[in-house]
């Protein structure tokens, strides 16, 4: 399983500032608490004062502010659980002389809500094991055993559910953010759509206007208005349906052969978006093929996707037909004899 993003947890409320100062009590009242519930320390001499004192470090640390912990704060939690458990298990002469372990023993579980689950749980379980090897070799009876296991294992098992629990939170705020990610990439998709949408609605509204006033205004239609309504009319039909073909140039140069009277069709590829733009070399040679002085029509068509050639361009001039296929720098390639293309005059 993937490691779960523990930043998410908040590390299980262990960087408040509130949990440092229970973490200290609990510290503080588990040395009162062996004191006098045992009349003295599992540790004595200046070991003892040392053995003491490691947990302090360890209840700071384990509630530092990172999730999850830096190595450097990992380090020191482990040293001062690790070393006071070894001092405390070899001078423990009594099954009552666990006070010490069940404080840092705590404190390494922790491990395991704080980001490090493998190491919590391996202390743990090291604590464990340990505590039942002095137990076994020292003879102890079940009831000394159950006293000696029953904080390490009750410690261990708390931080293991938290640890789930987090997990499950984690995993279910990681998908929840994923889907309102989604939604705000849906949202913001659809606004762009709706931008581009009114700007080519206004660019054809822009371009048909005049025309239209002129024919509203009552103007008679002479060679030239039809000739002109012939050009608006083509140029609004190749926006529709031939967006992969849209470039400034190529469509100045549809526009002029229209008014001489050629018959120009583009034709897309229908249902896709519009592709990349044409390269600059496919765009002149259109150029200089609509420009044919004995031109009469042209249909010129974006590839479908799987072919060698992005542009087809079937040209009638007073010399026949030409089927001409371009690349995508506006090479002509050589293309076996296929369907002939739809003709610009049907």
């Amino acid at each position: 399983m993937a490691r779960l993003n523990f930043a998410l947890s908040g590390g299980a409320g262990l960087t408040e500032p509130v949990a440092r100062v229970a973490m200290v009590l609990m510290w503080a009242a588990g040395c009162v608490g062996e004191a006098v519930i045992t009349e003295r320390f599992a540790v004595s001499g200046w070991l003892g004062v040392i053995a003491y004192l490691l947990p302090l470090g360890a209840a700071i640390t384990i509630t530092a502010p990172h999730v999850p912990l830096r190595r450097t704060e990992l380090v020191v939690v482990l040293v001062c659980t690790i070393v006071p458990i070894a001092l405390a298990v070899a001078q423990m002469t009594r099954a009552e002389d666990h006070g010490l372990v069940n404080i840092c023993c705590y404190y390494l579980v922790l491990l395991m809500p704080r980001g490090h689950p493998v190491v919590g749980g391996a202390g743990g379980g090291a604590v464990i094991a340990g505590m039942l090897t002095w137990g076994a070799v020292t003879g102890r009876p079940p009831a000394d055993l159950f006293e000696l296991l029953l904080m390490p294992v009750t410690a261990l098992v708390a931080a293991s559910a938290c640890s789930v629990l987090l997990a499950s939170i984690v995993r279910r705020v990681r998908r929840a953010i994923g889907t309102a990610d989604a939604a705000q990439l849906e949202v913001e998709a659809a606004s762009v759509a709706e931008v581009e949408y009114r700007r080519r609605m206004a660019e054809l509204a822009d371009q048909v206007r005049p025309v239209l006033t002129q024919l509203a205004d009552g103007e008679p239609l002479t060679p030239d208005l039809h000739r002109h309504l012939a050009v608006v009319e083509g140029d609004v039909r190749d926006r529709l349906r031939a967006a992969e073909l849209r470039h400034p140039a190529l469509a100045a140069a549809v526009a002029r052969s229209r008014a001489r009277g050629v018959s120009v069709l583009l034709l897309g590829r229908r249902g896709e978006l519009p592709a990349e733009p044409l390269a600059d070399g496919v765009v002149r040679h259109l150029i200089d093929a609509l420009d044919q002085p004995d031109l009469r029509s042209a249909t010129i068509r974006a590839v479908p996707p799987g072919r060698p050639g992005v542009v087809t361009a079937v040209l009638e001039t007073a010399r026949g037909v030409e089927r001409v296929e371009l690349d995508a720098q506006g090479r002509p390639l050589a293309s076996p004899p296929g369907p002939a293309e739809p003709s610009a005059r049907a």
